[in-house]
């Protein structure tokens, strides 16, 4: 027997219960015991599990960890905690929390691009509206290839698992290579300073501005360089 579970209301979202792979008898979960009750016995321990303080505690660290920094300050990640639970779990309301948080938004709040979140950024500072079709195999090359995460887990979020010099020295190469794509090679090298956020003061502006040096090699500095590398 397969019952399906009606999705929220405008959510294209549902699972489906399949009664014959349900382990039959009593549960414990986290010291409260379910009775034998088919999907009924699922809906109520997933919403015991999603009021647990600890949920609210750990979904407010994973945001705030990828969103925030490596090491995000306790103080935002209890707001964020308490978004969880005053919300019931609707990740909607604390993603709006996240954006409404003030330590989101500190000059030093900032976060290492994995190899993925560099790829798309060097694309959308192109106007890439297409990826190449080798695109995967360049991610495979910086070591996060496309929807093949070493674990369940997925990849990991911190600095050190991806600002080491083997992952920097794949990051300029494949600059070097992407700088000399004809679509990118007849691009003026200064509209990148649209897009990468460094003061005045920077030497970035005057090397992308020195026309002694061929643009695609201005190109490849800057997409390649330590401003490039933050988001």
């Amino acid at each position: 027997m397969i019952r399906r579970a009606r999705p929220e209301p405008g959510s294209p979202i549902g699972f489906a219960f399949r009664e014959m792979l349900h382990e039959p008898g009593t549960k414990t979960v986290l010291k409260e015991r379910y009775k034998e009750d088919g999907l009924s016995e699922g809906e109520h321990a997933i919403r015991a599990l999603c009021r647990h303080p600890s949920t609210a505690q750990f979904v407010a660290t994973k945001l705030a960890t990828h969103f925030i920094s490596d090491d995000p300050p306790p103080a935002a990640v209890d707001r964020l905690a308490r978004a969880f639970r005053a919300s019931e779990g609707d990740l909607k309301a604390v993603a709006r929390a996240l954006i409404e948080e003030p330590e989101a938004w500190r000059e030093d709040a900032r976060k290492f691009r994995a190899p993925q979140d560099w790829f798309v950024a060097v694309m959308r500072a192109f106007g890439a509206n297409e990826v190449n079709p080798n695109a995967p195999v360049l991610l495979r090359q910086l070591r996060q290839p496309l929807w093949s995460p070493p674990s369940p887990k997925g990849f990991g979020d911190a600095m050190q698992e991806w600002a080491d010099p083997d992952s920097l020295l794949n990051r300029g190469e494949l600059a070097r290579t992407i700088s000399r794509q004809p679509a990118v090679a007849a691009l003026d090298p200064r509209t990148l300073l649209d897009v990468v956020d460094v003061p005045a003061g920077n030497p970035l502006h005057s090397l992308i501005a020195d026309a002694s040096i061929p643009a695609p090699e201005r190109v490849a500095l800057a997409i390649a360089g330590p401003a490039f590398q933050w988001r």
